[in-house]
């Protein structure tokens, strides 16, 4: 009937492959932007159990947590209990 021949299997190699890099692209675009978003939640001052407060300093029976994210007004700050 049909013979398999080299040109045949190379064709089919080169179709798997460029679905496979295009599986591969798909799939890292969706882990970067995935990540983004979990990176960004971890630097948030509430996830840090902290709240952003409208003063340069926090109260006295608070402290302020560094490098968490809150407006530009407001600092980032959590309670000693």
């Amino acid at each position: 009937m049909f013979k398999n021949t080299k040109a045949d299997m190379s064709i089919a190699l080169i179709v798997a492959a460029v679905i496979g890099l295009i599986l591969l692209v798909v799939i890292t675009a969706i882990w970067i932007k995935g990540s983004g978003w979990f990176a960004n939640t971890l630097e948030s001052c509430e996830s840090k159990g902290g709240g952003c407060e409208e003063s340069l300093e926090c109260d006295k029976d608070k402290f302020e947590i560094p490098n968490a994210e809150c407006p530009e007004t407001q600092i980032c700050c959590r309670g000693l209990s």
